[in-house]
């Protein structure tokens, strides 16, 4: 039984989906009234002037050039060198440089130490290796990414939780049999896209006889920056640490018609293709990334070789055109 604003519902099955909360990190000086959170950043009446972002991962990055753009002065602070540290170097230091030539200042290898309120502003400490320097905002930011919300007792039921998340098997089941979960309270995934996915899975072996089972092989990931972020499959940052031996092709969104007739040169095509030459992964940055990921998906869903897709004729001018350029460089 679940007990909700005081009345208690009973069923023979239950699924859990309470998904994820942001993470506020125990910086001295941070508590509620000092910072925001991006459920809060769009609610603005009036915007501030400066802004110290903490985090740079995509809602960071994403919230750091929407604030820019309409004028605010943006701080972007990430503890590691890498901006999105899950995509390949290409795309953290493309991200970067972008950021940095729009006005954003960002400052890599850097930590938030404390937090002083000091009327409406904010004075903020920040080290950078041995470095330390004292910074005033008119607002904090936090995007330093999220946790599970399990505030409601999950082990009042038997509910096993292990390293912040519900254990399930891969029927997406609990180790109470009539109780499943989804969403990002039991990952490996915090996107909305994989949420969706599992909660169709989970209502489905609740109730049906022929189970399914979840499917990570082919995710796709999208950072909505100008240009959008989009990256599927294993990288080579991740193939390396693998010892996966790789063939690689690369282009330059710039050379396409479409990127000159609609004046969005920034960004590349790359893609990544087994010793067979069978594409395993791929990263775009491009203006229409989070739509052209999909093809790449696909191809790597279907096992289907780089030089298949360099062979497909594309149509011109789009911006899909780069993955074709991109497969045939393969080597």
């Amino acid at each position: 039984a679940v007990k909700a604003a005081g009345k208690t519902y009973s069923a023979h099955k239950f699924i859990l989906a309470t998904g994820s909360s942001p993470f506020i990190p125990p910086v001295p000086g941070l508590e509620k009234g000092t910072y925001i959170t991006f459920k809060e950043a769009v609610d603005f009446k009036k915007l501030p002037e400066s802004l110290l972002i903490s985090g740079g991962g995509p809602v960071g990055c994403e919230f750091a050039q929407i604030f820019q753009s309409f004028g605010t002065k943006v701080t972007l602070v990430n503890r590691s060198e890498k901006l999105l540290g899950k995509e390949d170097t290409e795309t953290a230091e493309l991200i970067k440089a972008l950021f940095e030539n729009q006005g954003i200042n960002v400052l890599t290898n850097t930590a938030m130490t404390s937090v002083q309120k000091k009327g409406r502003k904010k004075i903020v400490r920040l080290k950078t290796g041995e470095k330390v320097s004292f910074k005033e905002f008119d607002e904090i930011l936090i995007a330093t990414g999220k946790v599970s919300v399990l505030d409601f007792a999950p082990e009042k039921a038997g509910i096993e939780v292990e390293k912040g998340r519900i254990n399930v098997n891969n029927l997406l089941q609990t180790n109470v049999p009539h109780i499943y979960a989804a969403g990002d309270i039991v990952g490996p995934y915090l996107f909305t896209h994989t949420g969706y996915y599992q909660s169709y899975m989970a209502a489905n072996n609740a109730f049906s006889n022929k189970k399914m089972k979840p499917d990570y092989s082919v995710v796709p990931r999208c950072v909505f920056t100008t240009p959008e972020v989009a990256s599927v499959g294993i990288g080579e940052n991740e193939a390396i640490e693998k010892g996966i031996k790789i063939k690689k092709g690369i282009m330059a969104i710039s050379i396409l018609g479409r990127a000159n007739t609609s004046n969005e040169f920034d960004g590349f095509v790359k893609v990544i293709a087994d010793k067979n030459g069978v594409l395993i992964g791929g990263s775009i940055v491009a203006a229409r990334a989070g739509e052209m990921i999909h093809e790449l998906a696909l191809a790597i869903k279907c096992n289907v070789k780089a030089s298949d897709l360099a062979d497909m004729i594309h149509a011109y001018p789009t911006y899909s055109e780069g993955i074709k350029i991109a497969c045939s460089l393969v080597e």
